[in-house]
């Protein structure tokens, strides 16, 4: 038990340690969207880019927890869960397979006691990151630690929801099941662009206060 332990340890230690030697992208906008939406769970959509030639996507089965079915006058809650171990997942439309996971969070909204559709829009967090490579089944989400990772791509930052919802007669009352649902990462500049904004508003700047002289 001991043995297995200190293998666990060294093989995440590894990992942690390959991890900062791959290359590393931020991903500054991109889309989750949910399809084959019902009681059981929904498939999840996902494609992340930098903005610069560099993407990630895939697709996940997970249940929208907090969402799938809430009774009217209750409230609902946008988590959503990406990832561990996608073997179905492409980086610049090669399928490698993605380690990791992505956490989507927000605060509490409270649906209406009547009605027969629901959307609304709300702020969401963005939080985490996948590590590529190449490999097999297995531990690790078929990644060897410290020998095959191509590159880390984290993904954080705030975004934006809008979800929806039909209703279904329960007794006296109503229950709204979720119906569709898109996370969208908000894109954010990218360093050159920044630059370049700024240097233009120096130079009309400079401009107004050369002819104000």
């Amino acid at each position: 038990m001991r043995r297995t332990c200190l293998l666990l340890v060294l093989a995440l230690a590894i990992t942690a340690a390959h991890a900062d030697s791959v290359p590393t992208y931020n991903m500054t906008q991109g889309t989750v969207t949910l399809t084959n939406v019902g009681l059981g769970g929904s498939t999840d959509v996902f494609t992340f880019s930098t903005g610069s030639g560099v993407s990630i996507g895939g697709v996940d089965d997970f249940p929208p927890i907090g969402m799938d079915s809430i009774s009217g006058g209750s409230a609902g809650n946008p988590f959503l869960l990406l990832g561990l171990n996608l073997e179905t997942s492409n980086v610049n439309g090669t399928t490698l397979f993605l380690f990791g996971s992505i956490t989507i969070t927000g605060a509490d909204f409270i649906l209406p006691t009547s009605g027969s559709t629901f959307s609304t829009t709300m702020p969401v967090l963005f939080s985490g990151s996948f590590l590529s490579c190449v490999g097999g089944f297995g531990p690790f989400g078929g990644c060897n630690p410290g020998s095959n990772f191509l590159g880390q791509f984290n993904i954080n930052g705030p975004g934006t929801l809008l979800v929806s919802f039909t209703s279904v007669p329960v007794g006296s009352g109503i229950v709204w099941e979720l119906s569709g649902a898109t996370y969208t990462l908000n894109a954010v500049p990218e360093p050159a662009s920044i630059f370049l904004l700024g240097t233009g508003a120096l130079a009309i700047f400079g401009k107004l206060r050369h002819r104000k002289n």
